[in-house]
């Protein structure tokens, strides 16, 4: 599942790379894009994409059926400035979302009301300068890429600080704007950057 962010649209592939569907139009209503950045498959199946531009979090079904949306631009809860990456714990099943523009991380419950956030614009340990992707492991540490600071922290579900890794540069174990993050069965972590190509 991929959101097209110039496209304005989230596209759907086999795992040979056949694309099977799209769905969503340039917008700003339910079921719009403007600037997909961020998607999740909750247990169910449906599909939660974070809509940059729009400050949003949208539900679909697996076929593309709009079924809620929760933001609008702010700094309170449920409101997003910038909101990037998202991901599902498997273990509480709360959604975690990257709050880029914000320098946080806020939770939502399953039902996509607010639990609780973390995070605050700076350096230090557990701080942010521009979050942009968040990704889970199989003990349910929470990884995220903090562009800014050319690094990746992990916390708990909670919200707590654990360690970090990496720095600024382009040699082995360094980054440079850590964009988007997976983790595989293996634990083994997937960083794109940006500015490293």
């Amino acid at each position: 599942i991929v959101c097209e962010s110039d496209g304005h649209c989230i596209s759907i592939f086999s795992p040979t790379g056949e694309k099977l569907r799209s769905f969503g139009s340039e917008g700003s209503g339910h079921g719009r894009f403007d600037g997909p950045r961020g998607v999740a498959v909750d247990d169910d199946g449906n599909i939660l994409v974070a809509n940059r531009k729009t400050y949003c979090i949208q539900k679909f079904t697996s076929e593309g059926q709009f079924i809620a949306a929760v933001g609008k631009e702010g700094s309170n809860p449920l409101e997003f400035i910038c909101p990037c990456g998202i991901a599902i714990h498997p273990g509480n099943k709360k959604v975690y979302i990257a709050d880029a523009h914000n320098h946080r991380i806020q939770i939502l419950n399953p039902d996509l009301t607010f639990s609780s956030c973390f995070g605050s614009r700076g350096s230090g340990d557990g701080q942010f300068e521009y979050p942009w992707d968040v990704a889970v492991d199989s003990t349910g540490a929470m990884y995220m890429a903090d562009g800014g600071n050319n690094r990746i922290q992990v916390f708990t579900a909670e919200g707590e600080y654990v360690r970090k890794f990496g720095k600024k540069g382009s040699g082995n174990g360094e980054l440079n704007f850590p964009s988007s993050i997976a983790i595989d069965s293996d634990d083994l972590v997937y960083v794109s950057e940006d500015d490293n190509h």
